[in-house]
């Protein structure tokens, strides 16, 4: 009976969390938001799966063991790698940044040489065993590196968004990154510890789970200080389509006008684009000298109208991107 309880716990902690991480991103969309969401979906599968996988290998025969144990493995690390990834990106982007692909490249290849280590060495035991009887399971040095990744970034993340003109555009980003770093702290004694019953597989799980159920609420109740209520919403967008559709805009322009009215800088908007600041600044160009705007000022109070079509008068030929 408590095993029961404590599987529904464990299951509602796993499930609950992605389910708010989707909402939030439906109504807040953005690459930041879906890295965040592909990260929280990946830490909550591991331990999942994991959990199962602990559970059928005890009706598997002995001749099945260390073949199901490789498969998991082959599983598991990508899963890992991913997982840091996502988060080190979701941080990135926060920061108005984007991830170097060295960063990436640096993590997918060590991820990649645990996995070709930690295969030989189930071949080896299969080598020396093929049917072992029991089958031991530790916490691998892959979920350790995963770990030291995730807690990095999160480390990183406070420091940075707490510096200078970056705090002023990511308020939420300190809070989130520190109650990330807090719960990393709080599990990783966990990871050490000798789990052998199902009762503490999924205690492990529910702390698993839920401790990045605080960073998720911080990241919400970011995104609704910043939020503008429906109608205002629906307002902008009817006037950000009236003022593309007077001045002929194209689909990328409207994307561009959208962000700069939202007070997105140029490195930001390349960034959510995936195009680089010169695309950006020539866009932006092309919306200046289609709707007779010299700056990014001139250019909110006409979609704002409170400035006519050919505001600022076009006559200088330089304007501020």
């Amino acid at each position: 009976m408590m095993n029961a309880l404590l599987a529904g716990i464990y299951l509602a902690a796993a499930a609950v969390p992605v389910v708010l991480a989707i909402r939030l991103f439906r109504r807040h969309a953005s690459p930041d938001l879906r890295s965040y969401l592909l990260y929280l979906a990946l830490w909550n599968f591991q331990h999942v799966f994991f959990t199962a996988f602990f559970l059928y290998s005890r009706y598997l025969p002995r001749t099945g063991r260390l073949g199901f144990l490789l498969f998991n493995i082959v599983i598991l690390i990508p899963v890992e790698a991913a997982t840091a990834i996502f988060f080190a990106d979701f941080i990135w982007r926060r920061m108005g940044w984007r991830m170097i692909r060295t960063v990436r490249a640096i993590l997918a290849a060590t991820f990649l040489v645990l996995l070709a280590i930690d295969i030989r060495g189930v071949f080896s035991r299969l080598a020396a065993d093929p049917a072992p009887e029991n089958l031991q399971v530790s916490s691998p040095l892959s979920l350790k590196i995963m770990f030291a990744a995730v807690f990095a970034a999160a480390i990183a993340g406070l420091i940075a968004s707490a510096a200078g003109k970056i705090a002023e555009r990511r308020r939420g980003t300190p809070l989130v990154a520190g109650l990330t770093a807090a719960g990393m702290t709080l599990f990783i004694p966990l990871t050490d510890m000798n789990l052998n019953g199902l009762s503490d597989f999924l205690i492990s799980g529910i702390v698993w789970t839920a401790m990045n159920i605080p960073a998720l609420f911080a990241l919400a109740h970011s995104l609704r200080r910043k939020s503008v209520s429906p109608a205002t919403a629906d307002a902008s967008r009817s006037r950000l389509a009236e003022i593309a559709d007077r001045f002929g805009l194209s689909e990328r322009e409207r994307e561009i006008l959208g962000l700069v009215v939202r007070g997105r800088l140029n490195k930001e908007i390349a960034a959510e684009l995936f195009i680089s600041t010169d695309t950006v600044k020539k866009h932006l160009y092309f919306i200046f000298k289609k709707t007779a705007v010299r700056n990014r000022l001139q250019l909110f109070l006409l979609v704002q109208g409170g400035e006519s079509a050919r505001a600022g008068s076009a006559s200088s030929p330089r304007r501020s991107l």
